[in-house]
């Protein structure tokens, strides 16, 4: 018999009734989640976790890009510049290349959000932090031109090159 190792009665950590954090809730399989209630945390788990316009296990993917803008509408109402200090994060310590545009993107069409004492807008300054490649400014122009849809959802229309 060991001596160090011993046997642990097995707690269900996993079961929601058995914490007592406030914010936890069941996830989709029943186990243990937590609900986001600030909007930039929320924001900030849906861009890390994001696969926009693609279906997931769980979710469609109209439903999560429709939560997502929902997040983002919500965000920009209190901390608008989160919006692109989080796009940048995104692209340049995330990699990831698409929810950057789409925050660029709504970023660009509720531009009132983003003026500065100086009656200047601050996106262009962050703009350089988050298009890397060519393309990626044909994508924010193609998503804005199309008023912010996703793929097969809005017109679906190409920037010509």
């Amino acid at each position: 018999m060991a001596k160090l190792n011993k046997k642990t009665p097995v707690v269900d950590r996993y079961k929601v009734g058995a914490v007592t954090h406030p914010r936890a809730v069941k996830n989709y399989e029943g186990g243990l989640g937590y609900d986001f209630s600030d909007p930039r945390t929320r924001l900030f788990t849906q861009v890390a976790t994001a696969l926009v316009g693609e279906n997931t296990f769980y979710r469609s993917a109209q439903d999560k890009d429709s939560d997502l803008l929902k997040s983002i509408q919500e965000v920009l109402e209190i901390d608008p510049l989160y919006i692109l200090s989080l796009a940048a994060f995104a692209r340049n310590k995330l990699f990831l290349r698409t929810v950057p545009m789409v925050l660029l993107g709504e970023a660009a069409k509720n531009a009132k959000h983003f003026i500065d004492s100086k009656g200047r807008s601050v996106i262009p300054e962050y703009v350089p932090k988050i298009i890397k490649r060519v393309d990626e400014l044909a994508e924010v122009l193609a998503y804005v031109s199309d008023g912010g849809s996703f793929g097969d959802e809005g017109g679906g229309h190409m920037v010509p090159n």
